[in-house]
């Protein structure tokens, strides 16, 4: 059995990329205030208003995440997808990821959003791919993996825990033998490796 300490290092990713982009765009607003049906479609498309939008963005996250039927709203998600701001786009590729279903229709815009021009965009749509099981978040995630800043290193070795591949073993035992990294990231590139040698044949093991 892990160590308590080891164990907490694989916390569900959907924790993660539930709360990047609400803390690096939006930690002065608050955004509990429950919305009505009408009142999220009408915030959806107040494109002079990217709070309000946002504000429905994060309802809509809130009820998929306890299993409510987001669907009448994926056609405006996949437009949002394409919105100008970077804050949006990023937030609607969270939002995509909290999906219980994992519908393909937004699983296919999560893969074109990977080609964002938008680092944030890129990392949010890889981990949220990462809830669908999809190795396409691999490319975005390994490259995450090679950043200077711990905290996306950690993100991309929790997704590869997931969707990696024995081709991705050797970036990763690299981060788990540098030493300019803290323990708690080296622990996790051995789980990771450990998962990767292990690599399932059924079913994704990401908790539901």
């Amino acid at each position: 059995m892990l160590p308590k300490a080891w164990s907490r290092l694989l916390l569900p990713l959907a924790a993660v990329a539930a709360v990047l982009i609400p803390f690096l765009f939006w930690h002065q607003s608050w955004f509990g205030r429950p919305l009505t049906n009408q009142q999220l479609s009408e915030y959806l498309h107040k494109d002079g208003k990217p709070r309000q939008i946002q504000h429905a963005l994060v309802q809509i996250a809130e009820r998929m995440e306890r299993g409510e039927n987001a669907a009448q709203w994926y056609p405006r998600l996949m437009e949002l997808a394409n919105h100008r701001q970077v804050e949006l786009r990023s937030t609607v590729a969270w939002v995509m990821g909290q999906a219980t279903e994992r519908p393909q229709v937004l699983q296919q815009v999560l893969r074109r959003m990977l080609q964002d021009p938008e680092d944030l965009v890129r990392a949010n749509a890889a981990l949220a791919l990462v809830r669908y099981d999809d190795a396409n978040a691999r490319t975005e995630l390994l490259r995450l993996l090679e950043s200077s800043q711990p905290e996306r290193v950690w993100e991309a070795l929790r997704g590869l825990y997931i969707v990696g591949l024995k081709s991705d073993a050797p970036k990763i035992e690299k981060v788990s033998r540098d030493a300019q990294w803290s323990q708690e990231i080296r622990q996790q590139a051995r789980l990771t490796l450990e998962a990767i040698k292990k690599k399932r044949t059924h079913g994704s093991q990401f908790p539901r």
